[in-house]
């Protein structure tokens, strides 16, 4: 069964660059997921932005904002997994990246980044995937996500 999450992360300016989570995919303690595919657009143009996309070394504690999957058929159950995109304490930045995209230096541009796992990026019970993002500004990202439980 597919489901679809599509969500706009928004950061607070600052002034120099810093890494935040945009969002963190949360697979619920029941469920399993796999993500089949990502599709990031980043809305504003910034100079020197990096994106990743890997597992938290820990997840995001006390989660105040999420979006929930939508099934793509009606017909499906709905899930529990989520797409948090606020924290009282945010995830931490993965040790290593799955993907990774960067703009160049000195180089102001959008950046549209879709990802294709296809066999499946696996999401354990309990778990979590985040993407992060190195930026120097305001609003943040559009991203989509596809998984199947």
């Amino acid at each position: 069964m597919r489901y679809v999450c599509d969500v706009k992360c928004i950061w607070p300016a600052v002034q120099a660059a810093t890494t935040v989570p945009a969002l963190e995919i949360r697979a619920a303690p029941t469920e399993r997921v796999s993500i089949l595919e990502m599709h990031i657009f980043q809305d504003v143009t910034y100079q020197n932005a990096n994106f990743l996309i890997g597992r938290p070394q820990a997840i995001g504690v006390g989660v105040t904002a999420s979006v929930p999957f939508l099934p793509e058929d009606p017909d499906y159950p709905p899930i529990a997994s989520i797409v948090a995109i606020d924290w009282v304490k945010p995830p931490t930045g993965p040790a290593q990246a799955f993907r990774r995209v960067c703009t160049w230096t000195g180089q102001s541009c959008t950046v549209y980044m879709p990802v294709y796992f296809p066999l499946g990026l696996i999401i354990n019970q309990g778990s979590s995937l985040v993407v992060m993002m190195t930026y120097s500004g305001g609003p943040g990202l559009h991203v989509l996500v596809v998984m199947e439980l």
